[in-house]
């Protein structure tokens, strides 16, 4: 037998005496080894398994998810209902704004009629004129800030406090919102009206076609709800509007013939409704008025509702 390279026999290389490492498996310690290499054998299993488990079979991961997706849904829950709120506090302050504009102006007409003194009611006029600038400024701004949520009603009254103030830029914008803004067909066809009313008042926006067509809309925008009575009414009192619109601004023939559809829909309107009455008497009230001379002021008369 040739020596080993190392110098030792080669039977020596099998003996497990001669490298030390291997015990008598009879040996109680050797048996307590084997027993903790398997168990850590198993536990690397199980971990090994559990890792290629779906996260949703996984107890802690599944439950922080739907505490992630709760906290989600609560948050946009939260946020919604404070948005709601919040224009709801725009809206009512709006209104409050609003209320006190109109209430300004019949203030001033009550001053011009109870005040005597000149001097005196051009100082109220001028402080009242101040209140009104700065509700009408607060107004605007709530206005931008609400954006869809403003009535039609709402562009209306702010449309008129703008043409009080000569600002018709801003009035004939707020009108046209007013159109956009109407959800119903009663709504849209005021809204209309009031338009109309504007493209026949004396500024630099004055347009006679474009009054007239849309005093046609305003009368279009009733054909679906001309069979009760109130229906009937508003779209006499639109023919009416437009029929001292026309004659005011120099249209006799065509302000002629507004007034008599707008009567023919007042006598349509039910006899047992006293809502026909008000609206002759009213009409004829009016029709003898603007036949008494008077120097004509350009001015379209806004027959009351």
């Amino acid at each position: 037998m040739l020596p080993d390279p190392m110098g030792l026999p080669r039977n020596a290389l099998d003996a497990p005496s001669n490298i030390g490492i291997l015990r008598d498996m009879d040996d109680p310690s050797a048996e307590s080894e084997m027993k903790l290499i398997r168990d850590q054998i198993d536990e690397l299993q199980i971990a090994s398994a559990e890792k290629r488990k779906p996260w949703y079979r996984e107890p802690s991961t599944f439950i922080s998810f739907v505490a992630f997706v709760a906290s989600i849904i609560t948050f946009v829950i939260s946020q919604g209902s404070q948005e709601v709120q919040d224009v709801r506090a725009r809206k009512e302050h709006l209104e409050s704004l609003l209320t006190n504009l109109v209430a300004l102006q019949e203030e001033l007409a009550e001053a011009s009629r109870t005040i005597s003194d000149p001097l005196v009611f051009e100082q109220h006029s001028a402080m009242l004129n101040q209140k009104n600038l700065v509700y009408l400024e607060e107004a605007e701004l709530l206005v931008d800030q609400l954006g869809k949520n403003v009535s039609s009603s709402e562009y209306n009254v702010l449309a008129s406090e703008m043409l009080i103030v000569s600002n018709f830029r801003k009035a004939e914008n707020y009108l046209a919102k007013g159109v956009g803004a109407a959800q119903d067909d009663l709504s849209r066809a005021i809204a209309y009206r009031n338009l109309a009313q504007f493209y026949f008042m004396p500024s630099q926006f004055r347009n006679f076609d474009q009054g007239r067509k849309t005093f046609q809309a305003s009368v279009d925008a009733m054909k679906d709800s001309q069979g009760d009575d109130y229906s009937k009414y508003a779209v006499g009192f639109t023919y009416e509007a437009w029929g001292w619109a026309e004659k005011t601004n120099g249209f006799p023939d065509e302000g002629e013939k507004m007034l008599e559809r707008a009567l023919k829909y007042y006598g349509d309107i039910s006899v047992q409704d006293p809502l026909r009455q008000r609206a002759l008497q009213s009409f004829s009230s009016r029709l003898n008025a603007q036949s008494m001379p008077k120097e004509s002021t350009g001015l379209v008369p806004v027959p009351g509702k």
